[in-house]
């Protein structure tokens, strides 16, 4: 029987962008069991793409840290974490991604496309726990 609270799919793969496939198809499958549109899914997808890459990009120098993410569904949304045990996006980076698309070049646009794609996207860092970005994508009824 179904109800109406979070359910939670966790996911580990190693610092190496090979595995952010993995991830894609099991956000997926994820948000397949919700109402998305086909659009919105690929939109999710890429937007998880775009955070494990970030992940991947400034997790732990000795590459041995895992990137972890997490998706929560509730009947309104999925709520994706992507969280790294690095030292996390620089803050400069963050602010950039809401200047005027004139002032951008091509490094951190992950950070625009998100935004975009996304309904709500946050951005913490944690030192020296890491960092992480939440991703929600309500559902449109």
């Amino acid at each position: 029987m179904k109800n109406d609270r979070e359910n939670r799919v966790d996911i580990s793969i190693p610092s190496d962008t090979e595995f952010v496939r993995v991830v894609r198809l099991a956000v997926s499958g994820v948000a397949s069991r919700l109402s998305f549109s086909y659009d919105d899914i690929e939109d999710i997808k890429l937007a998880v793409s775009e955070a494990c890459n970030n992940a991947i990009q400034h997790a732990s120098p000795n590459g041995d840290s895992r990137v972890l993410v997490q998706c929560l569904t509730a009947p309104d949304r999925l709520t994706i974490i992507v969280h790294d045990s690095g030292s996390g996006v620089p803050r400069a980076a963050w602010e950039k991604s809401l200047t005027p698309p004139d002032e951008w070049d091509e490094r951190g646009l992950g950070l625009v496309v998100m935004q975009a794609l996304m309904d709500e996207v946050h951005f913490e860092s944690r030192p020296p726990q890491g960092h992480q970005v939440r991703l929600v994508k309500y559902v449109k009824r």
